[in-house]
């Protein structure tokens, strides 16, 4: 019999959710943990519970618990993963982009019961046990954007995760009474900061110790799919005051490049958009097509409008560029450029600000040490998560 309490660490994105799991310690002392990354697109199939739909979808060899899920959620039936792409455009359930908070969102319920099939997974994975072995409860670790931390946004957050109490799988086929024993709320940019100050609770990182110091003044620029969450932090102290979220993401580089598409004349579908934001190149017909400099413009100009939108966040807490000491981007808007000679959003975001704050301290990401002894640098879409497991195990 497994028992205990697990730890499920979730980062409710815009485009997908980052998900950890630990439970228990190796014989180094290290929690054994399972990661990853999960969709956020889900597609409701109704209530019916033998409807020639679902069993359509189950008999299909191209779907399996592999790359799909379909469950049963407060007498609904959803789907999401690979039958979510293929049968039903990516699905009609998203998170809102049009200011719902996370907590009056269906599709953050949807991502919380899917990110619990990966939980009970992974501590079968773990512990080398099957589901009717397991009788453990959850602690779960959630983040909201900071201007949702005021007020009763982390009360109506732990709420909804409370809310799942029962989730039939039927692909995977399991059924689960969730049981939560806690439920922890972190500010995401905080969790960035912590992730860079400290390897873990007990282990502070000596070369970015000067950011502990109260007198140091970091922004902090989390750069999602379809929203950017501002903050400055005092120290490694969160400003109460001094958080704000602009609409202004990833996802606008997608949408700048079908304009400039458009004036060319070609009208192409959201899914090959999006896919040459990222690679620079479509194909039309039969040929490739390489579109890097329209993709250079595009992020160049979002990229713009977010800086327009930190100038005025920073004059309405009476700060200017130049006051501040440090600067950290993360989230996954701030990835790495997949396309040569074309800079990142991250990059640009940088660039416009040193122009007018021209000392200012680009923060580096660190190095780690990942499960395979090999040293990595960190990815800024990872900060936020590995920093929440930090707060939630000190």
């Amino acid at each position: 019999m497994v028992t205990g309490t697990a730890k499920l660490v979730i980062d409710l994105g815009n485009s997908s959710t980052r998900v950890r799991v630990t439970y228990g310690k190796n014989s180094k002392g290290i929690s054994r943990m399972r990661k990853t990354e999960l969709s956020n697109r889900f597609h409701n199939l109704g209530p019916a519970e033998d409807t020639g739909e679902l069993r359509r979808l189950l008999e299909n060899d191209s779907y399996s618990p592999e790359n799909s899920t379909i469950f049963k959620l407060n007498g609904e039936y959803y789907c999401n993963g690979k039958v979510c792409q293929s049968e039903y455009n990516g699905g009609s359930i998203r998170p809102s982009a049009s200011g719902l908070r996370k907590y009056e969102d269906m599709a953050c319920k949807l991502a919380l019961a899917n990110a619990f099939r990966f939980g009970y997974e992974s501590v079968m994975d773990i512990t080398g046990s099957e589901l009717e072995a397991l009788q453990i409860s959850w602690e779960l670790v959630l983040q909201l954007p900071p201007e949702d931390l005021d007020g009763d946004g982390p009360r109506r957050l732990a709420e909804l995760a409370r809310s799942i109490t029962h989730i039939d799988y039927l692909m995977p086929n399991m059924s689960v009474d969730v049981s939560i024993a806690q439920v922890k709320v972190y500010s995401e940019g905080m969790c960035a900061l912590v992730a860079i100050v400290l390897e873990n609770p007990q282990k502070p990182r000596p070369e970015y110790s000067y950011l502990q110091d109260p007198e140091e003044l970091t922004m902090i620029i989390d750069i999602g799919a379809g929203t950017s969450d501002l903050s400055l932090a005092q120290g490694i102290k969160i400003i109460t005051s001094s958080r704000y979220t602009a609409n202004i993401g990833g996802n606008n580089v997608a949408e700048k490049l079908d304009d400039l598409l458009r004036r060319k004349k070609l009208r192409l579908s959201d899914k090959i958009i999006s896919g040459g934001a990222v690679s620079g190149k479509i194909k039309l017909g039969s040929t490739m097509q390489d579109i890097s400099k329209d993709v250079d413009i595009a992020r160049s100009e979002v990229a713009q409008s977010l800086i327009n939108e930190t100038n005025k966040f920073l004059e309405r807490n009476s700060y200017s560029l130049q006051s501040i000491n440090n600067l950290l981007i993360c989230g996954g808007g701030a990835v790495e450029s997949e396309i040569p000679g074309v800079q990142s959003l991250a990059e640009y975001v940088i660039k416009y600000i040193k122009q007018i704050a021209e000392y200012i301290n680009v923060i580096e990401l660190p190095y780690v040490t990942n499960e395979d002894g090999v040293r990595e640098k960190v990815s800024p879409r990872e900060l936020n998560i590995i920093g929440a497991t930090i707060l939630a195990e000190a």
